[in-house]
């Protein structure tokens, strides 16, 4: 191939399917010379065979995810120079609402079981950093003090000034009226920090370490979230799942051993176990060097972790989704292709798909 010929490339992301399994939306993104960066937007795909055809026309569109009810979609959207942000949409399509305004963007995001709350992770940049103060560029912050072993990541870069937490905020209802920013004695009287564009999120977390992989207890009374916690976390690698309860950010472990970090919280669709990935980091927590992810389970209301799946002979990733009522789909590694699993919680694994396309 041409240099000319990159933006001819196309990937897609994983697709959501509609609760009433007639169509999916995936992203559909690819570089873009004339916005030197990647541009896409989603894609309405019918499952019984139908063509294809644009369903939002962002800038860039990403991660689709259809709320329970069967109502509503949301996404990531990205503006050129902005980070993205969280929408929602019908999901037969129209208009999209804004429904975060995280100042460094939207990391992960879930819906609610009942389809009328969002959870989502976002970086919290101290004050003064991060453009949270007008008038003070990166060079011109104040010094960073640097406390422990664990400061920065790889293509991130430093990190401990704009941990990542998890939020929660009221979906926006699409079919509403728009907001109107105040003006005149009315912008005096909101103040300047109300929020009107964007229904106003609420910071349940405030811990020291990135939370991830948000996604809803089946009661939504709490999120299961993936994250460190202790006071030797800086000493080690291993995450474990934990629950964090919405009302109050109370935080209670849920999957956790001396060996595993795990992630990927994924609850069965009959509510009965939770599934996870874990990888085994030896006894000092720290051997990540060629470490294969298995699935394990556990009961809803955790206990010990269960390996479902071998590592010396599957090579998983994430993120997990459930499949029928008790069993969990991941994506195995295999010879330079994806192939998907179906594993139930008594160990069975079967491939779906087997010679197919890879995925």
């Amino acid at each position: 191939m041409r240099p000319d010929q990159i933006p001819l490339l196309t990937s897609v992301g994983r697709p959501t399917v509609h609760p009433d399994g007639s169509f999916a939306l995936v992203a559909a993104t690819a570089a873009s010379f004339e916005a030197d960066g990647y541009t896409g937007q989603l894609w309405r795909v019918p499952l019984d065979g139908g063509a294809p055809r644009r369903a939002t026309r962002g800038f860039a569109d990403s991660s689709p995810q259809f709320s329970p009810n069967g109502r509503l979609v949301a996404f990531l959207r990205r503006s050129p120079g902005e980070p993205a942000q969280v929408f929602v949409a019908p999901a037969e399509g129209g208009e999209a609402a804004q429904a975060t305004d995280a100042k460094l963007g939207v990391g992960g995001f879930c819906w609610s079981p009942d389809s009328t709350t969002l959870a989502f992770t976002a970086r919290v940049p101290e004050e003064g950093r991060y453009g949270t103060l007008d008038g003070v560029p990166a060079p011109q912050e104040d010094p960073r003090h640097l406390v422990g072993f664990q400061t920065q990541s790889n293509g991130l870069g430093w990190w401990t000034d704009r941990v990542r937490q998890l939020f929660v905020v009221a979906a926006p209802d699409p079919w509403g009226a728009p907001p109107v920013k105040p003006v005149g004695r009315a912008a005096k009287d909101a103040g300047p920090d109300t929020s009107w564009a964007v229904p106003e999120a609420r910071q349940v977390t405030h811990g020291e370490w990135d939370v991830a992989d948000p996604v809803f207890a089946p009661a939504g009374d709490a999120v299961l979230v993936a994250t460190r916690a202790g006071e030797d976390a800086d000493g080690h690698l291993r995450a474990g799942v934990h629950r964090v309860c919405v009302d109050s950010g109370a935080t209670t472990p849920v999957v956790s051993d001396t060996r595993h970090t795990f992630t990927a919280p994924c609850p069965s669709s009959d509510g009965a176990w939770l599934y996870v990935l874990g990888s085994d980091l030896g006894d000092d927590g720290l051997d990540f060097v060629a470490t294969n992810a298995s699935v394990f389970v556990v009961g809803a209301d955790g206990g010990a972790p269960v390996r479902l799946t071998d590592p010396e002979d599957l090579d998983l990733t994430g993120p997990l989704s459930p499949a029928g009522a008790d069993g969990v789909l991941v994506v195995r590694e295999h010879r330079g292709r994806g192939e998907l699993l179906r594993v139930a919680p008594d160990g069975t694994t079967t491939t779906i798909g087997a010679g197919g396309a890879g995925v």
